[in-house]
């Protein structure tokens, strides 16, 4: 039989993962703000994949080192756009690039890059 705070704990877990604020997880959990997050902190000690967070910024900018002469010849101009994604598949998205060891920017392209070229081959 499962002890009081963990079944409470599994609950405030999948509400977490619905995309519930902190103030809505305290409400309904009856726990203060700091309590919500000392809570999703040792939440987050039991299982490292909690560690991901969700996109908060509106825009994402990528940092680019000197380039050598090179690299200054392959150089390309991106344009800086935002898109809106649903949580679960921007959570996807990251765990996919960490597991493949590339940019978030870089895999996005990538496969934009792949759909675009099958859509132009079925016409």
């Amino acid at each position: 039989m499962a002890k009081p705070k963990e079944q409470r704990n599994k609950l405030f877990l999948e509400d977490w993962q619905k995309g519930f604020g902190n103030e809505a997880l305290g409400k309904k959990y009856k726990i203060t703000e700091g309590g919500v997050k000392a809570l999703k902190q040792r939440l987050r000690v039991r299982n490292p994949n909690l560690y991901i967070k969700p996109l908060t910024s509106k825009t994402v900018t990528q940092q680019h080192s000197k380039p050598t002469k090179q690299q200054a010849s392959k150089l390309v101009k991106y344009d800086k756009v935002t898109y809106y994604l649903a949580t679960g598949m921007a959570k996807e998205i990251k765990q996919l690039a960490l597991h493949q060891d590339m940019d978030i920017s870089e895999l996005i392209r990538e496969i934009i890059t792949e759909y675009l070229k099958k859509g132009q081959s079925h016409r």
